[in-house]
């Protein structure tokens, strides 16, 4: 099987009573954009995208989805770190 390279971004967003992680190719754009997992805001601690409770979802998300893409032949560990665009964040 022939072994694909693809950055991707976990892009979350808060909405309504839930934080959702989405898997988004593109840095700015959502067209293609998946969802991949959601958590109840009241899961979270009050510290925010810095809180321990934040940081282990998104690292499980994260792991998850490399997991799944070596399996398919997509590179793992090709997550692009950039900040997300000013609009991300609400939705």
């Amino acid at each position: 099987m022939k072994n694909l390279h693809q950055a991707f971004r976990l892009a979350i967003r808060e909405e309504g009573d839930f934080v959702n992680a989405y898997v988004v190719m593109h840095p700015t754009e959502w067209n293609d954009a998946l969802l991949v997992g959601s958590i109840r805001r009241t899961m979270l601690d009050d510290g925010g995208r810095n809180s321990q409770q934040f940081v282990a979802w998104k690292n499980l998300l994260k792991r998850s989805l490399d997991n799944h893409m070596a399996a398919v032949g997509i590179t793992d560990g090709m997550w692009k770190e950039a900040a997300p665009p000013k609009n991300e964040g609400k939705a």
